[in-house]
């Protein structure tokens, strides 16, 4: 099929894709997953290996559902699908609709301010990237995340895990009078949770990671993967006079990483 070129509207589709700037992708979720006709979408345009569309194309998701997961699963598999082509995914804001029967007004506009402005930061994000990597990057505070959630340490792990969902992202600084003490992160949750913690009562200070390795915002990407590597990390806060600025993830330097190649 391939050798007889591509069908009218995938040739459409993929000019579309390498005429943007960067891509939005909205998606529901069905059965728990992201629907058919997307994810057929993706596969078309990953192809040909070698010179896709998306290939180093910065690519923002957003979803709504009637479930409290608010597109979790979907948004999981569609960032799989993404990996192959290599497509710059953001890992953060993760911009999930929860209960979208109760967000939208009766014409179909997005009432909830939460994410809103998560999805006005995905928008703020790619364009930041995008303008990073058209000149090179070479420390970590070109490419981290700054829009820190930070949380106390006497929050209990359900208010925690509600705030990053809120905020679309998969970990929290925890803070102690500005200054940081512990970084909690999906992972962490999730321990508590196999535990069989009571969310309500188990705090954020009896299972976050303590001390957590830190680096300066002039730092390289290098010195990240380096400290996640070695230390089985996904994510190390930036921080300025010990207190966080920033912090970056292994998405984030996988990516860097991608460019740089």
């Amino acid at each position: 099929m391939e050798a007889a070129g591509d069908p009218a509207p995938v040739a459409e589709l993929k000019n579309a894709i390498r005429g943007a700037d960067a891509l939005l992708i909205a998606t529901p979720e069905y059965n728990r997953g992201a629907p058919g006709g997307l994810k057929n979408a993706i596969d078309w345009a990953s192809r040909p290996p070698l010179a896709s569309p998306l290939t180093g194309k910065p690519v923002a998701l957003i979803g709504a559902s009637t479930g409290r997961g608010g597109t979790a699963r979907a948004q999981e598999q569609l960032r799989d699908a993404l990996e192959f082509p290599r497509a710059d995914v953001l890992d953060e804001p993760r911009v999930l609709v929860p209960e979208a029967f109760m967000r939208f007004d009766g014409d179909g506009n997005l009432v909830d301010e939460r994410p809103r402005r998560a999805r006005r930061r995905a928008r703020h994000s790619c364009a930041r990237r995008r303008r990073c990597y058209a000149r090179g990057v070479s420390t970590v505070g070109e490419i981290m995340t700054s829009d820190v959630l930070a949380v106390d340490p006497s929050d209990t792990i359900g208010e925690t895990a509600q705030k990053m969902v809120e905020r679309g992202v998969s970990s929290a600084v925890v803070s102690d009078y500005g200054n940081l003490i512990g970084i909690v992160t999906e992972r962490d949750l999730t321990r508590a949770v196999a535990g069989r913690v009571h969310s309500s009562e188990a705090r954020v200070r009896e299972w976050m990671t303590a001390d957590p390795l830190t680096l300066s915002s002039d730092a390289s990407p290098d010195d990240a993967a380096k400290i996640m590597l070695d230390n089985g990390f996904r994510h190390v806060p930036i921080v300025d006079e010990g207190r966080p600025i920033g912090i970056v993830s292994i998405r984030d330097v996988a990516r860097w990483s991608t460019e740089e190649s």
